[in-house]
C-alpha cells in the first residue's frame, strides 16, 4: 500500500509539472500578462499534493520480563538462650549448740545415755553465782561433805541444777551423785575441775529425781563452762570424756 501511494503521489507530481511548462509556455506565446500567469503557477503549485516522508514505524515496545525476584533464604531465628539455672545457695552451716564454742545457755536441759546405755540422765541447769554468794551457799549447804574456805587465790562458784536418773534395770538400787554428772572446763586447757565431795541428791529404785547447789573451786576471776556428760566419773576412765554439753555460767553484772 505503502508502494501504490509514492508512485500515485510521482505520477501526480509530474503531470502538475507538465501542467505548470504549459501555462508559462501558453502565457508567454499568448500575450497574457505576468500577474496572471504567476496566479495560475501559484494554484498549480498549491494543488500538487506534498509528499509527506514516509512515516519509519516506531517498533513495538516488547516488555522486558522483569526477572521473578528469588526470595532469600528465610533467616533461621537464633535459638532462645537458655537462662542459667539459678545458683542454689548453699545451706547455712547449723551452728551445733553445747559445744564449747556455742554453750548452751541457762535454763538448758540436756538428757543422755551413759557410756553403757544402762542409765539415762538428764540434767537442767537453774542458776549460778559465784564468790561471796557461793561462799555463803557453801558454808550452809548439808550436801557438801567437807566445806573448805576459800584461799586468797580461789573463789567458789555454786551452779543450782536439776537431775533426773532413770536405769535399764528398775529392780536394782542406785544412787544420783551431782557430783559424778558435772565437771568444769577452760578454754585453751584440757585440764577440768572436778566438784567439791557431795553426799546422793536421791537413792533408792529408778527414775530417781534430785535438785540443790553443786559447789566448786576455782581459780579467782575465772570464767569457766559447765561440762555434762551422763556418768562422767566412770566414762573418763574408758577415755570417753568429750560426748557430753557446755552449759554457759556466765557471772551476774552488778
Amino acid at each position: 500500500m505503502e508502494k501504490w501511494l509514492l508512485i500515485n503521489s510521482r505520477r501526480t507530481g509530474l503531470a502538475a509539472l507538465l501542467v505548470l511548462v504549459s501555462l508559462l509556455f501558453v502565457g508567454c506565446s499568448s500575450g497574457t500578462s505576468q500577474s496572471a500567469v504567476q496566479t495560475a503557477v501559484v494554484q498549480t503549485l498549491a494543488a500538487i499534493p506534498t509528499q509527506a516522508p514516509s512515516a519509519t514505524p516506531v517498533p513495538t515496545d516488547t516488555p522486558t520480563p522483569v526477572p521473578t525476584e528469588t526470595p532469600g533464604p528465610t533467616n533461621t531465628p537464633l535459638p532462645t538462650s537458655t537462662p542459667l539455672p539459678t545458683r542454689t545457695p548453699l545451706p547455712t552451716a547449723t551452728t551445733i549448740a553445747g559445744t564449747f564454742e556455742n554453750p548452751l545457755p541457762i535454763g538448758s536441759t540436756f538428757t543422755q545415755p551413759d557410756v553403757g546405755n544402762t542409765t539415762k540422765v538428764s540434767c537442767t541447769v537453774l542458776d549460778a553465782v559465784y564468790g561471796d554468794e557461793a561462799n555463803k551457799l557453801a558454808q550452809a549447804s548439808s550436801n557438801i561433805l567437807l566445806y573448805r574456805s576459800p584461799p586468797a587465790d580461789q573463789e567458789y562458784v555454786a551452779v543450782k541444777a536439776k537431775f533426773t536418773l532413770d536405769a535399764e534395770d528398775q529392780y536394782q538400787k542406785t544412787a544420783l551423785y551431782p557430783m559424778f554428772q558435772l565437771a568444769l572446763r577452760y578454754p585453751q586447757s584440757s585440764s577440768e575441775t572436778k566438784a567439791e565431795v557431795h553426799e546422793p541428791w536421791a537413792e533408792g529404785y529408778p527414775p530417781l529425781e534430785g535438785e540443790g547447789w553443786v559447789f566448786f573451786l576455782i581459780k579467782k576471776g575465772s570464767s569457766p563452762l559447765l561440762y555434762f556428760q551422763a556418768n562422767l566419773a566412770a566414762a573418763e576412765q574408758f577415755g570417753y570424756r568429750t560426748q557430753g554439753v557446755f552449759f554457759a555460767i556466765p557471772r551476774k553484772k552488778g
